[in-house]
């Protein structure tokens, strides 16, 4: 019962981390971190916020 258990769960956490990447919106520090389309750029604020947007 336990090995098809762990095996799920490497597949699962696999999965996750090759298809990582930000959306619109979420903060991110370069253009390899947000999804394809979206780059990295400064949001306007004040303390120099960096998201990923179109």
């Amino acid at each position: 019962m336990r090995f098809p258990f762990l095996l799920l769960v490497t597949a699962l956490v696999a999965c996750m981390s090759v298809t990582a990447c930000h959306h619109g919106g979420k903060k991110c520090k370069k253009d390899s971190q947000c999804c394809t389309g979206l780059s990295c750029r400064w949001d306007g604020d004040a303390k120099g916020h960096k998201t990923c947007q179109e």
